[in-house]
C-alpha cells in the first residue's frame, strides 16, 4: 500500500502509552511514527471489535473486502492506511490506522458492530444537539483519566483536529436570531419614525388649515407637503424593501448634494438627459414621472429609486470630473 515506512523509520515507543485496550483482557498494538503520530493495527483491531478468535484470518478477509478495487469505501479507508512493521521476531508488515480512521472503519463495516456503533454515535450527537449538561461530568472525567485509551483519543484529536461543523451550525443559527431580531429591532423604530413624521405632517396640516383654509391653492407648498408624506410613507429605506417593495426615490440633486457639488440649471439639464438615456439603456423603457415644484412652477420630472443611484453618479461623474484623480467617488 501507499505511505510505507521501512523499520528505520519508524521509533518504538513503551508499550504501555501506545496500546489501545478494547476489552478487560484484550489488547491491540500500536506504534508512534517518527511524525508523532499513533497508528493502531488494523488486524488486531477487527479480530477484537468483532470478537473473533482465528489470530487474525477474519479480520485479513474483511478488510480486504472493504479496500478491494470497486468498493465505495476503498478511496476513504486507503487514505488512512499505512504498512508498518512491529518489533519482534517474524513480524511482517501490517496495515495500520490511527484513532479516528478505526473509528471510521467501525462505521462501515457492516452487521452488528457498526449497528452498535452507529447507535452510539446518534446517541452522542443527540445528547450534544439537545445540551444534555451530563455530558459535562463524562468529558471532564476522560479529560482527566491517565487510561490508554483516553490518552490515544487526546493524542488523535490533537493530530488530527476534527472539524468544528457542530460549532458552525450553532453559531450560524446564532447568527440568524440576532439577525432576526436586529430585524425586528429595526422594522419597530422606523415604524415609530414613520408615525412620529406622519403625525408632524398631518399636525402641520391642521396648523395650515387654521391658519389659511385655502393654503392648499398654493401648489408650492401643497407639492412641498405631498413630497414629505412620500417620503415618509414610501421610502422605507433598504432594510425595509422585501417581497419586490420599491426601494426608496433618490434625485438627481439629492445625490448631487451628497457629493458636495451645487448643480446650476444647465448642469440638471445635461445630467437629466444622461440619466434618462442611461435608464432607457438599462431597461428598454423611459422613466417614470411624478409632479414636483421646479423653477418657480409645477413640472413633471423623471422619478428614479437608489436601484438607479448608479446610472445618476455615473452622469454627475461624467459632466463634473476630468479624471478620476480629481475625484473622491
Amino acid at each position: 500500500m501507499e505511505g510505507y515506512l521501512g523499520d528505520s523509520n519508524i521509533k518504538q515507543v513503551e508499550m504501555s502509552s501506545v496500546m489501545l485496550k478494547i476489552t478487560s483482557d484484550a489488547r491491540v498494538r500500536g506504534m508512534q511514527v517518527p511524525t508523532g503520530e499513533e497508528r493502531y493495527a488494523v488486524y488486531d483491531f477487527l479480530t477484537i471489535a468483532c470478537e473473533k478468535t482465528d489470530n487474525g484470518a477474519y479480520a485479513r478477509k474483511t478488510f480486504s473486502n472493504v479496500i478491494k478495487k470497486g468498493s465505495e469505501f476503498r478511496q476513504e479507508v486507503v487514505r488512512d492506511v499505512l504498512n508498518l512493521q512491529f518489533p519482534g521476531a517474524g513480524q511482517r508488515e501490517t496495515p495500520t490506522m490511527t484513532i479516528r480512521g478505526l473509528s471510521r472503519l467501525l462505521m462501515i463495516l457492516g452487521g452488528k458492530v457498526s449497528a452498535e456503533f452507529r447507535e452510539l454515535a446518534e446517541g452522542v450527537f443527540t445528547r450534544v444537539m439537545a445540551g444534555d449538561r451530563s455530558l459535562i461530568e463524562v468529558i471532564n472525567s476522560n479529560a482527566a483519566s491517565g487510561a490508554p485509551i483516553h490518552q490515544a483519543f487526546r493524542a488523535a484529536l490533537a493530530q488530527e483536529p476534527v472539524a468544528p461543523i457542530l460549532d458552525d451550525l450553532c453559531l450560524k443559527r446564532k447568527q440568524e436570531r440576532e439577525d432576526a431580531q436586529f430585524d425586528l429591532e429595526f422594522k419597530e423604530r422606523t415604524s415609530q419614525i414613520r408615525d412620529r413624521e406622519l403625525a408632524r405632517i398631518k399636525d402641520f396640516t391642521h396648523l395650515m388649515s387654521s391658519l389659511n383654509p385655502d393654503w392648499k391653492s398654493d401648489t408650492r407648498l401643497r407639492l412641498q407637503v405631498e413630497d414629505s408624506l412620500k417620503n415618509v410613507v414610501l421610502n422605507k429605506g433598504p432594510k425595509m424593501v422585501t417581497n419586490g417593495d420599491e426601494p426608496p426615490s433618490v434625485s438627481i440633486s439629492q445625490i448631487a448634494h451628497e457629493k458636495g457639488i451645487s448643480l446650476k440649471k444647465g448642469d440638471m439639464v445635461a445630467i437629466g438627459r444622461a440619466v434618462a438615456q442611461g435608464y432607457f439603456v438599462k431597461y428598454g423603457k423611459k422613466p417614470s414621472k411624478h409632479r414636483q415644484w421646479v423653477d418657480g412652477a409645477e413640472r413633471e420630472v423623471n422619478s428614479y429609486t437608489e436601484k438607479d443611484r448608479d446610472l445618476i453618479e455615473k452622469a454627475i461623474k461624467e459632466q463634473f470630473v476630468e479624471s478620476d484623480a480629481e475625484s473622491d467617488w
